[in-house]
């Protein structure tokens, strides 16, 4: 017989508790349950690392991979939240973009996991010092404050791991699971492994925030009358970039750089130093 364990089938065994090989056998099976689970979630975060390299939009791929890497972990529910607030000093950080996906048999995310609540508000202020210091969250419900605690007991969470998202020395947000049905315990290799999502995450954003920045800097460029232009550093000096705005002197940028060495032609020789 065989029994599913998230992505992988796994032989079903049946101990003879009186034969102690049999029981050792057991044990080996049961240590081995790790060993899968990690290889599925790492097999999720390949695929997610893919999918971030190729998304121009995170809100698109966030929401896959929360699903993906979810199943994978055989969580009960999984949260990415990425906060406004950059402080690492206060309980009010507030949440910025919410994305979760729950296991078809558990009940959606509580309405006060949602966006615009600090991390205060949805029981977790007391985890901020150690979040924004790149501090793992891994517990029994049970062991945890009781104002956390309060809140996940009201969300049905018995274990609960977070795992921060840092990026460029910032601290951008969290990596959550929720376990509804035990206790679980986490193990480290599946902790390192969820700790490499959380790193190829914080380089998505911020890969994504600096391409923004180049695309306004871009659209700046191209509404102005100032045309930006290099040069090599070697003689005859050849154009090597020219903004594309140069359109509206009736250039064509692609033209001009497949025939480098004309743009002299195109200046007067008073506007041209003798330098050049």
């Amino acid at each position: 017989m065989f029994v599913r364990f998230g992505d992988a089938v796994l032989p079903q065994i049946q101990p003879r508790v009186s034969d102690h090989a049999d029981s050792e056998w057991l044990q080996s099976s049961r240590d081995a349950l790790p060993s899968h689970r990690r290889d599925a979630i790492f097999e999720a975060i390949a695929s997610s690392a893919e999918e971030l390299l190729r998304s121009p939009d995170l809100s698109a791929s966030l929401p896959n991979i929360a699903e993906q890497v979810g199943r994978a972990a055989d969580v009960d529910r999984l949260h990415i939240l990425l906060h406004k607030d950059k402080s690492r000093a206060t309980d009010r950080v507030t949440q910025g973009q919410y994305y979760a996906w729950c296991a078809p048999s558990i009940s959606s995310a509580p309405s006060f996991m949602g966006v615009d609540n600090s991390l205060s508000e949805v029981g977790s202020g007391s985890w901020v010092p150690a979040l924004a210091a790149g501090k793992i969250i891994a517990a029994p419900t049970r062991k945890l404050d009781p104002v956390a605690r309060g809140y996940l007991e009201m969300a049905g969470v018995k274990s609960v791991l977070a795992v921060p998202i840092i990026a460029g020395g910032d601290w951008l947000g969290i990596i959550g699971f929720d376990d509804c049905r035990s206790e679980r315990h986490w193990w480290p290799a599946e902790i390192e492994i969820i700790k490499i999502l959380a790193q190829l995450v914080g380089s998505a954003i911020v890969s994504l925030r600096r391409l923004k920045v180049l695309a306004d800097a871009n659209r700046i460029v191209e509404t102005s009358p100032t045309i930006l232009y290099r040069l090599g550093p070697q003689p005859p000096f050849p154009l090597v970039f020219v903004s594309k705005n140069i359109d509206r002197y009736g250039y064509d940028a692609a033209q001009l750089l497949a025939t480098p060495d004309r743009w002299p032609r195109l200046i007067h020789h008073d506007d041209i130093t003798t330098t050049v």
